[in-house]
């Protein structure tokens, strides 16, 4: 057993007061899983990788009142030894997948302090097309979406070894010491070391008083040209954390071939794309339907948050499950309807250059080492506060292929809009069937309507479903 590191902390404070409930991977495998199958597979995948069988405890003697003062030191990581088949995998019969299997899941979690580990599966069969759909939802604290898609490549090979089993392994076992307890991934690289400059801002803002603070600013002013006052930043919503509303977008194959056609010929990631055509849509809909309190005259900049994996940073010559895919925060300047195609080509373009310097100098990664001298109850608390969010946040797991017997044939990704994002896109692709994107959004947008009392929403899905398809392919100037 080993303490949590310090961004673990972060997580485990996030699932014990409930700002996050889960992220979750689901696949489509070339063949339908039966119980038999499955508890074999998973069974010889927790006899590999330790990492699926351990959870947070409290330590001896401690209790809830001790979380918040001990900013979750009070924890150990441990293995647990034994659990059911039964008590992390289910299967379940629905109509179809679609929006509402989303909201479904994202009212699940995965407990820490329970003798369970942070992933469970639900086994989705279809009535509407005889599919089936194998879903891994996890916590954050261990994982990350590029582990959720290489637990469903390890599965794929495990079955490729071996899928022929014809009885259930009822309850799992540990076969790992927990001596062989990875360090937490803030513990293995220096990746996420704050820089000097980072920590002095930060001490600076947390004991500098006030009015010391405002005159560094105005000596700034006086030593630094003034850079041109830009729009307001979009706020707004509530600060109710409540049920998320989802909504699910798909390209076909044909279509995204175009669509990377399209961002090959213009040098930019599908990421791009999307945030840039996201911007467009959510500004001809939802600013023209929302009040002008936050601007002067009407016009806004918007916030796009991008998850970012720093695994091209640590290589290794195995997988490294855990969490390390942090967001980084960019500006997105005004768009219209006016805006020319060759203006959205070009803001794309930039977008996307911007995106590369960020992966490159890692800048997001190392402002995760000031969660080391932040309590992570109060920081939570204080954001639950706020409406300052992203507008659009993006998390891209790029196109998934497994060439093995057991193939991946569709996937999808979701998750829980947390507390900082207005809209997130979780996106993932496969080389047959195409891109989904699940948006989850806050409930507050759902209600919003335009001027004939049409819901915006509504407008919105359409608009970016159509746009996301027609601007590849030249159809449309915005």
């Amino acid at each position: 057993m080993r303490s949590p590191g310090y961004f673990e902390s972060h997580f485990i404070c996030r699932n014990l007061e409930g700002y996050y409930t889960n992220f979750n991977v689901s696949a489509r495998y070339s063949r339908k899983l039966t119980a038999e199958v499955l508890s074999n597979a998973l069974q010889h995948l927790i006899n590999n990788e330790i990492i699926l069988s351990l959870n947070f405890f409290r330590c001896e003697g401690s209790t809830r009142q001790d979380d918040h003062c001990a900013n979750g030191a009070n924890f150990e990581l441990r293995s647990v030894s034994n659990f059911k088949f039964n008590d992390v995998v289910s299967f379940e019969t629905v109509d179809r997948i679609d929006a509402s299997v989303f909201q479904d899941l994202n009212s699940l979690i995965c407990p820490v302090n329970v003798e369970l580990p942070l992933w469970r599966i639900v086994v989705y069969e279809s009535k509407e097309d005889d599919s089936q759909h194998v879903c891994i939802y996890f916590e954050h604290a261990l994982f990350d979406g590029s582990s959720g898609v290489q637990f469903h490549r390890d599965i794929a090979s495990a079955l490729d070894l071996d899928d022929t089993a014809t009885t259930v392994v009822e309850t799992f076992s540990t076969s790992k010491s927990c001596d062989s307890i990875p360090k937490a991934c803030e513990d293995t690289t220096d990746l996420f070391d704050a820089s000097l400059s980072a920590k002095l801002s930060f001490f600076a803002q947390k004991y500098i008083p006030t009015w010391t603070s405002k005159i560094y600013t105005h000596v700034q002013s006086l030593v630094y040209p003034a850079e041109p006052k830009s729009p307001e930043v979009f706020k707004y919503g509530s600060t109710v954390y409540g049920t998320k509303n989802y909504e699910l977008f798909h390209l076909n194959s044909n279509d995204l071939n175009k669509v990377v056609e399209f961002c090959r010929e213009n040098k930019i990631a599908i990421t791009s794309y999307v945030a840039i055509l996201s911007n467009l849509t959510f500004t001809e809909t939802f600013l023209k339907a929302l009040p002008n309190e936050s601007s002067d005259d009407g016009i806004w900049s918007t916030l796009c948050s991008v998850a970012l994996n720093g695994r091209r940073h640590v290589p290794r010559e195995k997988f490294q499950y855990g969490t390390i895919v942090i967001p980084d925060l960019f500006k997105l300047e005004p768009v219209s309807t006016n805006t020319s195609r060759e203006k959205l080509i070009k803001q794309m373009q930039d977008f996307h250059k911007r995106l590369h310097t960020s992966v490159d100098e890692a800048t997001c990664f190392q402002r995760v080492g000031l969660f080391k001298y932040i309590n992570n109850w109060d920081f939570y608390q204080a954001k639950s506060k706020s409406i300052d969010r992203s507008t659009i946040s993006i998390s891209n797991l790029g196109s998934i292929s497994v060439n093995g017997k057991w193939k991946l044939l569709d996937m999808w990704f979701s998750q829980d809009l947390g507390l900082a994002n207005n809209f997130l896109f979780n996106m993932i692709s496969t080389p047959n069937n195409g891109l989904n994107i699940v948006l989850c959004y806050r409930p507050e947008f759902g209600q919003v309507q335009d001027k004939t009392g049409e819901i915006v929403i509504d407008l919105f899905v359409k608009n970016l479903s159509r746009r996301l398809v027609e601007f590849a392919r030249g159809l449309e100037n915005n």
